[in-house]
């Protein structure tokens, strides 16, 4: 989603006759900005137990970066680049590397001084299929046929990888009516895991096109709120799950942690829309860019 967006606001701003420089330089802004959230509002916390991590917001932030250097580049080569990123970038090997460099671009490192979810090779190389994906959908339009098309290609692939074993997966394969069929890793994401999550991906795209191809359904109204301030959404709503946390101090049944994640999701819907308010009535580069 964070290259697809990075689609539609270039494009955007290119009809508005900003020129290719001023673009990259908001691109640029709007990367340090998340990198400066993470560091800052995710980071102390962390630095406080003797760690630094490089998560999701630092990921697609200099993500967004890149994008801001090679987005012009042809499409069959950004294609190329994608693909190549999300399909081999378990053979490569960065072992020898210092551990802090290794963690940053390629691997999952979850001991020492410096951390990392989401390291910078496979997870750019998704953001770089997002913004083919929102080109694709600038220039063609909407099309649910090949997003459903694609959507099949992606489970099949699933199940090859995970049926045959071996190259792809992070976990050794099992029969598919247990368990151990359905764990592959995130992280670092295994093509197992990448395949399963772009079918549904696709399959959602197609889906809302059905469900909103008349216009949003008044019960969905509430998610574009969300979707119309997604970063300080994502922040705040650390904050209050923090705060419940704080304050509830217990360990809960599966079904009663969904109430709560409900709960403070309706909960969320104030400031949301407050925010909201806010940036329209108020533009300045914090509401711009948060």
């Amino acid at each position: 989603m964070a290259g697809f967006m990075v689609a539609l606001t270039t494009s955007a701003r290119e009809a508005r006759g900003l020129t290719q420089r001023e673009i990259n330089r908001r691109l640029w802004i709007r990367g340090l900005v998340l990198v400066a959230a993470d560091l800052i509002v995710f980071g102390v916390p962390r630095a406080t137990q003797g760690f630094y991590s490089f998560a999701v917001l630092s990921s697609i932030g200099v993500a967004i970066m890149l994008l801001a250097l090679i987005r012009q580049w042809p499409v069959a080569l950004l294609f190329t680049l994608a693909a190549a990123g999300i399909i081999l970038h378990p053979l490569i090997n960065l072992s020898a590397w210092p551990d802090g460099l290794r963690a940053i671009l390629h691997d999952t490192v979850r001991v020492g001084p410096i951390r990392s979810l989401y390291p910078l090779i496979p997870w750019s190389a998704i953001v770089l299929c997002g913004f083919l994906t929102g080109r694709d959908f600038l220039l063609r339009g909407l099309r649910p046929g090949l997003w459903c098309a694609i959507a099949a290609l992606s489970f099949a692939t699933f199940f090859a990888i995970r049926l045959t074993g071996g190259y792809g997966n992070a976990y050794p394969t099992a029969p598919w009516s247990t368990f151990a069929f359905w764990t592959f890793a995130k992280y670092p994401p295994d093509l197992a895991f990448l395949s399963w999550a772009f079918a549904w991906i696709f399959a959602g795209l197609a889906l809302m096109y059905v469900i909103t191809r008349n216009g949003t359904p008044r019960i969905l109204t509430p998610l574009q709120t969300y979707g119309r301030v997604p970063f300080f959404f994502y922040i705040v709503h650390f904050l209050v799950l923090g705060v419940a946390a704080f304050i509830l101090r217990a360990k809960f049944s599966l079904l009663a942690t969904y109430g709560i994640w409900l709960a403070l999701l309706l909960l969320m819907l104030w400031p949301c829309a407050y925010y909201y308010r806010l940036k329209r009535q108020r533009p300045n580069f914090i509401t711009r860019y948060v």
